[in-house]
């Protein structure tokens, strides 16, 4: 008799929490490398049709991107990042 009185009941248990989404650019791995890339090269083309100094400020923009799009592939977790000390 008492264990039907100690038993708990499902009613009154805290709701469960959502599982956490992945983030954005985790879900979107492709995208996450591409879109820098493809921007980079259009920042390149557009270098020929602008201003010297436009020149200079598309070709940094340029490399950031093109180096944004590169350290994306770099593995995350069991990969390089893994051991934080």
């Amino acid at each position: 008799m008492l264990m039907l009185i100690d038993t708990p009941d499902s009613r009154y248990r805290p709701p469960e929490p959502d599982p956490e989404r992945e983030p954005w650019h985790v879900r979107h791995r492709a995208i996450r490398v591409t879109l820098p890339m493809l921007a980079s090269i259009a920042a390149f083309v557009a270098t020929s049709f602008v201003s010297p100094f436009m020149t200079f400020v598309l070709t940094i923009v340029a490399l950031t991107l093109f180096f944004d799009g590169a350290l994306a592939l770099l593995p995350r977790g069991d990969g390089l990042w893994s051991n934080h000390q």
